[in-house]
């Protein structure tokens, strides 16, 4: 037997319904509520005291909300003939908003349609298809309409995200992106579309700052031959890929503190990998040297080592395996499930590890693995997949 707690679920589970018919200038109402009557053979101690809850929450006894629509009188098992409940129906859109709380939502909702429509008429039947997205921003139209018509008016504008001349505060699109591109896919021709692109910047032609790649020359007698004046150096991918490092020891380090603490090593260079960002990592003297990859142990450290290693085949990796993470397993924390298609480009040993990881949802960061023990490990005399 329904409740009146239920009432007002089934009712709010309406809400978008009622939306998209406001904006089309319909109407739902009466509105009844599929509901689960007594039977005449329920017990009369359970009928009343059902009947007296459902009875003091309706709209006679409150003022708004449903209405409880008796049936013709029925006879029952022990109390002869008695109206007992047949529908629940709530009666007009007022008692509707007022029971699910929504009354200032909506009102704030229709005034945002009407702005919508009145500035960009274009956007009708996204509006629509999309009313979650009007509450969802609500506070924001006037805002967003302003990019759009910019966007409208400059398409592919191949400017900074912080240049473009428009009056928002200065974060405003990059904390809106997502319903700016829904907005932006909305408005503007194909043609002003990078549609195989998924980043906001790429698919509407802002300009991205360039990728950087950090890195550091572990070997001191090296660094003076190259004659950089220090051992942390920061460059454009584009300069990062026409450096002489040919021939050379790499090491990669996920996370920027074991990176900082790389041991020094002849002939051998440290680079901040930064997450996934490695996978964007490219130059024609990698191909050339003995590549140790070092990352987190969780499927997204997996992920990252892999991406790389379709890149760089001859890539290893150091603590990345099953018995490095029981050695430190009490440091491990829970995870991030990751539903995508197991990495493909690991060794046996690695995928030991990556499907412990997944199966109990761990991650175990490097920054927990020994630095004495990292040490031994990098330095390596007589390394057999390091270059001397």
């Amino acid at each position: 037997m329904i409740s009146p707690g239920e009432i007002k679920q089934k009712a709010t589970r309406k809400y978008t319904a009622f939306l998209k018919a406001s904006l089309l200038g319909e109407s739902l109402f009466p509105l009844r509520i599929p509901a689960k009557m007594a039977a005449s053979s329920t017990p009369w101690s359970s009928l009343r005291l059902w009947m007296s809850q459902l009875m003091a929450e309706e709209k006679a006894q409150k003022g708004f909300g449903y209405t409880v629509v008796l049936g013709e009188p029925m006879r029952t098992r022990s109390h002869g003939m008695q109206s007992l409940p047949e529908q629940i129906v709530i009666e007009s859109e007022k008692d509707f908003l007022r029971l699910i709380g929504k009354e200032k939502e909506v009102e704030n909702f229709l005034q945002n349609a009407a702005f919508i429509r009145q500035k960009m008429p274009a956007l009708e039947n996204w509006l629509q298809e999309n009313p979650a997205w009007l509450i969802k921003c609500e506070e924001h139209w006037a805002d967003l309409l302003k990019v759009c018509d910019y966007f409208l008016e400059n398409p592919q504008p191949q400017l900074y995200m912080r240049e473009l001349p428009i009056a928002v505060h200065s974060k405003f699109i990059e904390q809106h992106t997502d319903i700016l591109r829904r907005l932006l896919d909305e408005l503007l021709p194909e043609a002003h579309i990078a549609a195989d692109e998924s980043r906001f910047e790429s698919r509407f032609g802002i300009r991205k700052a360039p990728l950087r790649v950090r890195f550091r020359i572990l070997d001191a007698e090296l660094s003076a031959q190259l004659g950089y004046p220090g051992d942390d150096i920061s460059l454009s991918l584009e300069d990062f890929a026409r450096l002489p490092f040919f021939q050379k020891n790499i090491i990669i380090s996920e996370n920027l503190i074991p990176f900082l603490t790389l041991p020094p090593r002849k002939n051998t260079i440290g680079i901040f990998g930064e997450g996934n960002a490695v996978s964007a990592l490219k130059a024609p003297w990698l191909a050339s040297c003995a590549i140790i990859y070092w990352g987190d142990l969780d499927q997204q450290g997996f992920r990252f080592l892999s991406n790389f290693r379709s890149s760089y085949p001859q890539t290893q990796s150091i603590f990345m395996d099953l018995p490095s993470f029981h050695q430190y397993e009490a440091f491990a924390v829970t995870g991030t499930l990751d539903e995508s298609k197991d990495p493909e480009q690991l060794t046996a040993a690695e995928k030991e590890a990556y499907d412990y990881v997944k199966t109990h949802n761990l991650r175990l960061e490097q920054e927990n693995i020994n630095h004495f023990e990292v040490v031994e490990e990098m330095r390596g005399c007589g390394d057999e997949r390091m270059k001397d």
